[in-house]
């Protein structure tokens, strides 16, 4: 992967991961749920921000929680 395809990667992780964050704090968990997913897929993929793990699933947990799947994000948060 050139350089420019890592910065490229990372941005769109980042972005995503922000998106996630926002709209957790707005109580909208589908859409966090994605946005965080996609996040977590394009940090793997790329191999980009991976010690962000932990702090994503986290989050990841959170949201789904927030939709009342507590096996789910139990088992995330417990992962994180």
């Amino acid at each position: 992967m050139s350089s420019f395809g890592a910065i490229h990667a990372a941005g769109r992780r980042g972005a995503w991961s922000h998106l996630g964050l926002a709209e957790r704090t707005r109580a909208q968990w589908r859409r966090a749920v994605e946005a965080l997913e996609r996040s977590m897929a394009i940090a793997r993929e790329r191999r980009t921000a991976l010690e962000g793990d932990g702090l994503r699933l986290a989050r990841l947990g959170e949201s789904y929680l927030g939709l009342g799947d507590m096996e789910r994000a139990r088992a995330l948060v417990l992962a994180s």
